[in-house]
């Protein structure tokens, strides 16, 4: 379990530093279109995210108690991030819209500035008892 858990806070730790280089990197995405490059590991953080979220939820099944505030905050960043990745041209989001988003960049961009303070309360929420 030990193990598990070291794996698990090494997944938060890549997600946190992805999603603030992500943001930290993407000013120029206020102006211009994201490369396929950038969507890529946009939708890699987003999965990481929904990967986390889940084993978060399986934690009570091992002994181990979560915050339901700490399980609320990893639901809804990994399902922001998750819509927000959709967004690429054929995404499976952008098609479900009637009315598509012209310009996905600025939601990129602001979408992983809140990603990453989602996650930084994800962290801070977290507690472990026996």
């Amino acid at each position: 379990m030990t193990l598990f858990l070291l794996l698990r806070g090494l997944g938060v730790l890549v997600l946190l530093i992805g999603l603030a280089l992500f943001w930290l990197t993407g000013f120029g995405l206020l102006v211009r279109e994201p490369t396929p490059r950038r969507f890529r590991i946009f939708k890699l953080l987003a999965w990481l995210a929904v990967a986390l979220a889940l084993i978060d939820f399986l934690l009570p099944l091992g002994g181990l108690h979560t915050n339901g505030l700490h399980l609320l905050y990893g639901a809804v960043n990994g399902a922001l991030l998750l819509f927000l990745s959709g967004l690429e041209p054929q995404g499976w989001f952008r098609r479900s819209l009637p009315h598509p988003p012209e310009r996905v960049g600025v939601y990129l961009f602001w979408g992983s500035l809140i990603g990453t303070l989602m996650t930084l309360r994800f962290i801070a929420t977290f507690t472990l008892s026996r």
